[in-house]
Order: structure tokens, then C-alpha cells, then sequence
């Protein structure tokens, strides 16, 4: 730990010392000034803190780009960061520079230094040989005021896949030598002055520049707590597959494949992109999921079928419906086998056995309509 505190007040340093090159009117020197246009029509040429570029970077399409990554703010407090691209095919260079995209909550917030630091494939020997192959990625890290001699938090991003991704953070004010970095498809939690690790989560989605820095698990608890393991999936009548969605992103959870259909939690079920999700397959443009809500509670329901990621398939699902009467007085649930929260709605029909439990429907809502609503079999008498 004391090596590493020396090495970041070097940095400090160094980090002061690249201040100095800030012009008068605010721009950084040696910013393009087609960026410093683009920024000063959105009213904020005196805003920019730092900035880094990367050449020649080749998109998941196979177009080879430039990257400019600008960290601005109006405040001292609040940072963003703004991304420009160049494909160079303009003959003036300069001007082949375009607005991509702004990340309002990527970066550390609060008062103190936000800056760039560019990757080397020697970072971070200590925790893990093989994280950066080369320098296409970036640091971005925040030096509180009341405590210069280290950087206090800090997000690494990285050229994954063709993609600029999130690859490890820390945040010493909430876990003081904690280092979470993303590697084969787990979180693991290194602490630098153990020189250990102390455990890991599998991760069942990438973090892209939307990434919020404030909502990622700084620690092993918070990460235990935030990410969990999709159920195994019993034998029967329904197979479950589970898939990578993108990052950060959030979809309304219908009961059944359509808006028309009752929406659980009180009429605000949603799923979050940032842990597991299930699918079981299709119908009508609409996704039957099963996903995770919090340690104790999972949820069955459907999202529309354009949620899925880009080149993803799934089956078609197939019901067949039979008629049932309850032999005694029962409840149901919309929160699958493995909680049973009561309803109490009383139920006529059900359609397709599902695992130990069974896949009903409501005839009190009009025509008969699958929603994933379960009871036990054995409250059932089936009429054929």
C-alpha cells in the first residue's frame, strides 16, 4: 500500500503540473478546435477539465475511429464526460469531428481533481497480469481536497470487444484499499493493502460509458447484495435461458405478452439490465423473463421481444390450455416458485404445467389470458 500512495502522489503531481495548461478562456491546449466549437455552442467553452484522444480505434461495425473523451463541468462538482469521434474522411482533418455522446454520471462526482490517466500493460501487476494488453483505455479518477496524497475514487474504462467498457473502479471513501475489476464474467473484489482477494459475483451483463459510477458495488457485501445467481430451472414443460442484455437499461414488466395486461409490484414491475435475467421464449413480439428483484424475491413476466440484444434468438413458447377447478380456497403469486407472496385472487383456469406450481389464468379479466401466476397443482382438479 505504501508503494502505491508514492506512486499516486508522483501522478499528483504531475496532475498539477498539466493544470497549468489550461488557457485563459478555459479550453485545454491542444484540444481540436472543432471540439472546442462543438462544446462552446452548448455554452460550455470554459468548462473543460481534461481531455485524452485515442487514434485508429476500430468500432463493433469495423470502422476505424478517432476518440476524443472530454471531462467538463460547470461547477467543480458535478463531472461529465463527452465523447467525439473522427473517421477522418473529411480532407480537413479537424472538422471530421462529431458529438457521439455525453455520460452525465460516468465519472466520480465531487469537488477536488478529475482527470484522465491513459492505460499502459503494465498497470496493475498486482491483482491481475492480463487486464491491460495495451493503452486503449482510460482512468478517470477524483482527488478530494481534504485529501491529496491519493486518488480517492476512480473508474477504469477499456476497448473491449471493439467497445469502450467499464473494467474495474474503487471508491477509498467507502471501501479504504477495495478494488472491484470485471474479469471472465465475474466482479472480483482485490484488496490492495492484503495484497488478496476476497471473493467474487458473477456478473451477468457489461458496463458501457452509461455506467453510473455512484451505483456500482464498492465492496464485496455491497456487490454479494446487488448481484445474485439465476435459480436452476427444474425439469417440466418450460426451459429457461439466460442472456446478456445491455447495460443500464430498464423495461416494463407486463403479466402477460402485451400492455393490456395486469403489471405486477403494484402496477410499477420493471426489470434492470444489471443482473441476471431469464428467458423462457416468445409470442406476439413480447419475451417471457424471469429475473431477479432483490436476495429474496424473484419475478415471471414479459417484456417486449426488441429488448433482446442484437443478433439473439429465442424459441417461440407454445401453451396449450386446459380447464381446472381449485379443490380447495387458495391464493397465487406473480413471484415465481421460489417465493410465494399472496395475491388472493381466486382462480378457475390455469395453462401449462409449470414446474411444481401451475401457469394460470383469470376468466374475472374476460377472455382467458396467460399470466404467470402459480399455485400449487395439488389445490387442482383438472377437468379433460
Amino acid at each position: 500500500m505504501r508503494k502505491f500512495c508514492g506512486f499516486l502522489l508522483v501522478i499528483t503531481a504531475m496532475l498539477f503540473m498539466a493544470c497549468a495548461a489550461l488557457a485563459e478562456d478555459g479550453s485545454l491546449q491542444g484540444l481540436s478546435p472543432r471540439i472546442v466549437q462543438i462544446l462552446a455552442d452548448q455554452g460550455l467553452e470554459n468548462c473543460a477539465e481534461d481531455y485524452i484522444r485515442f487514434s485508429w480505434t476500430e468500432s463493433p461495425k469495423g470502422v476505424y475511429l478517432d476518440h476524443t473523451f472530454v471531462l467538463v463541468s460547470t461547477d467543480g462538482i458535478h463531472h461529465e464526460v463527452y465523447q467525439f469521434t473522427n473517421d477522418q474522411s473529411d480532407e480537413n482533418a479537424d472538422q471530421g469531428w462529431n458529438l457521439k455522446a455525453h455520460y452525465d454520471s460516468l465519472a466520480p462526482q465531487g469537488k477536488g481533481i478529475v482527470a484522465f490517466r491513459r492505460h499502459s500493460a503494465s498497470d496493475h501487476p498486482e491483482t491481475d497480469n492480463g487486464l491491460y494488453q495495451d493503452d486503449q483505455g482510460f482512468l478517470i479518477y477524483r482527488i478530494d481536497p481534504n485529501h491529496e496524497e491519493y486518488w480517492m475514487q476512480g473508474i477504469n474504462v477499456h476497448v473491449i470487444n471493439c467497445q469502450f467498457q467499464v473494467v474495474s473502479w474503487f471508491d477509498r471513501s467507502k471501501a479504504t484499499t477495495t478494488e472491484a475489476y470485471i474479469r471472465n464474467g465475474k466482479i472480483v473484489l482485490y484488496d490492495w493493502d492484503a495484497d488478496k482477494k476476497l471473493g467474487d459475483v458473477n456478473l451477468y451483463t457489461s458496463f458501457g460509458l452509461n455506467t453510473s459510477f455512484s451505483t456500482l458495488p464498492k465492496s464485496y457485501k455491497e456487490a454479494k447484495a446487488t448481484f445474485s445467481d439465476p435459480p436452476a430451472i427444474p425439469g417440466g414443460t418450460l426451459t429457461a435461458e439466460r442472456i446478456k442484455f445491455s447495460s443500464n437499461k430498464k423495461y416494463v414488466v407486463y403479466s402477460g405478452p402485451g400492455e393490456s395486461y395486469l403489471r405486477g409490484g403494484n402496477g410499477k414491475a420493471t426489470v434492470s439490465t444489471n443482473d441476471w435475467i431469464q428467458v423462457f421464449g416468445k409470442e406476439n413480439g413480447w419475451i417471457m423473463i424471469q429475473y431477479d428483484i432483490n436476495s429474496d424475491h424473484m419475478r415471471i413476466g414479459w417484456i417486449r421481444e426488441d429488448a433482446l440484444p442484437k443478433k439473439t434468438s429465442v424459441s417461440d413458447l407454445n401453451f396449450g390450455n386446459h380447464k381446472a377447478h381449485t379443490a380447495v380456497q387458495c391464493t397465487i403469486t406473480d413471484l415465481s416458485i421460489w417465493i410465494r407472496s399472496t395475491l388472493s385472487l381466486s382462480v378457475t383456469f390455469f395453462s401449462a404445467a409449470f414446474f411444481s406450481l401451475s401457469f394460470v389464468g383469470l376468466p374475472s379479466f374476460g377472455p382467458l389470458r396467460r399470466i404467470p401466476f402459480f399455485l400449487q397443482k395439488a389445490m387442482l382438479s383438472v377437468v379433460l
